[in-house]
């Protein structure tokens, strides 16, 4: 990785940990990494965020997660061989983003009827590709989004580092502030 990605992944780790999950509580708990993988795999609904000209800018998409063993390798998909969150887009503010080099960060939640739930939050790179197997590998996995007509491009998000909280409950077991690395 050249010196100067490396350090904005350096930055943005120390973002996400350091500010992102704010301060431990008596109802926040951390979850562990196989935690938030298991939430992530569920699929579904998630958010994507980015920044545009310094503007937070956090979008609804239908999302699943790729494992790396259900790569196919005429579709394109996983080049990197790492578990990717995926989503389908055609032409906008998404595509444009991910196609800049912007970080791009997902994030997916559940709240209960009592008022517990769980927040992950994934980071890392992401890429865009136009391969019809690949789309319809997404497609096959459930991934419809919503308002597009024409979806001609899939995104993938490497998941670089993830973070999550249970909140709502009293917490008796890992509190925020002793998260894993």
């Amino acid at each position: 990785m050249a010196g100067e990605a490396r350090e904005t992944w350096i930055v943005t780790h120390r973002v996400v940990t350091e500010h992102a999950l704010g301060e431990p509580g008596a109802n926040l708990e951390a979850l562990s990494t196989q935690e938030c993988q298991a939430y992530l795999a569920q699929g579904g609904l998630g958010r994507v965020a980015f920044a545009v000209g310094g503007v937070a800018i956090v979008l609804p998409v239908n999302y699943a997660v790729l494992a790396a063993a259900d790569a196919d390798p005429d579709a394109d998909a996983n080049p990197a061989g790492h578990d990717e969150i995926v989503f389908l887009t055609s032409s906008g503010s998404k595509l444009r983003a991910v196609q800049s080099g912007c970080v791009v960060t997902f994030e997916v939640d559940h709240f209960g009827e009592n008022g517990a739930g769980w927040s992950v939050l994934a980071t890392g790179p992401a890429r865009t590709s136009t391969h019809a197997g690949l789309i319809r590998l997404v497609r096959d996995r459930g991934v419809i989004p919503h308002g597009a007509v024409a979806v001609d491009h899939v995104v993938g998000i490497e998941v670089r580092f993830v973070t999550g909280r249970r909140f709502g409950s009293p917490s008796t077991h890992r509190p925020l502030h002793q998260r894993e690395p």
